[in-house]
């Protein structure tokens, strides 16, 4: 199911990142599936408002998924409430209760076709060196290959 709810310029000001989702841990599928935004927790990057985050799923998805973009950072614990349903169980829940959480926006869903184009192999063709773990900027091949994708 193609599925874009906002459309995106990409200015040369914001940054491109690519995010692990771990489907054993969070089911970020389900959860864009229900609303257009989806909380995800801050860590120590530098993730800016505006900036473009591509959701990597972790095995078996194996490619990038969803593009987002960042609407809002430093939301209290409190306000993921929400999506507490979409946690594969509590203990990933607690051990991220005193995180602050910044707030996607859901841009485009990817199709199976062009998750197949947005798989591993073809990261890796274009650039990336091994799957995304945690947060990482987005190679400038990578961007590209993601960009042609999109038909952008």
């Amino acid at each position: 199911m193609r599925r874009t709810i906002c459309q995106v310029t990409h200015p040369t000001s914001s940054t491109e990142w690519s995010v692990h989702s771990n489907a054993k841990t969070y089911d970020s599928e389900s959860a864009f599936r229900d609303h257009d935004d989806i909380l995800w927790t801050e860590t120590h990057v530098k993730i800016r408002l505006g900036d473009t985050v591509y959701l990597y799923g972790a095995a078996p998805r194996s490619a990038i998924t969803h593009e987002c973009v960042v609407l809002e950072r430093g939301l209290p614990f409190e306000r993921a409430a929400e999506y507490r349903r979409y946690w594969r169980g509590e203990d990933p829940v607690t051990e991220r209760r005193g995180r602050t959480w910044m707030r996607f926006s859901l841009v485009h869903t990817f199709t199976p076709g062009e998750r197949a184009r947005l798989s591993i192999a073809h990261l890796k063709v274009a650039g990336l060196k091994a799957a995304p773990q945690g947060r990482i900027h987005l190679p400038p091949g990578v961007a590209a290959l993601v960009r042609d994708v999109r038909g952008e």
